[in-house]
């Protein structure tokens, strides 16, 4: 089953929302009730997984890296790239599944 991610600012806003400018005392059990029920109703955001190039099979690091500054070549893009690039042709180097850097 993939991860499911949420939006950092729906998050907030939610918790923001339910906490309010009151500062009502309520025990921490009923608080984390109250926030376990609103943050399952937040949407997940709209994400992909990645592959850096680094990771890519399509990537060839260059031999002197610190000459050239972390780049290499994609033989894809037919072009340099940096290691920690990445773009919708990305391949995983071993054929596993693209996952978030």
């Amino acid at each position: 089953m993939p991860s499911d991610f949420i939006s950092r600012e729906a998050a907030l806003k939610t918790l923001y929302d339910e906490i309010g400018e009151e500062n009502e005392e309520v025990s921490m059990a009923t608080a984390y009730e109250i926030l376990l029920y609103h943050f399952q109703r937040i949407p997940a955001a709209d994400v992909v997984p990645v592959v850096r190039c680094k990771d890519c099979k399509h990537y060839s690091p260059h031999p002197t890296d610190a000459e050239y500054g972390g780049k290499g070549w994609c033989r894809k893009l037919q072009g340099q790239a940096k290691q920690d690039f990445f773009c919708a042709a990305g391949a995983h180097e071993d054929g596993g599944e693209h996952y978030a850097d």
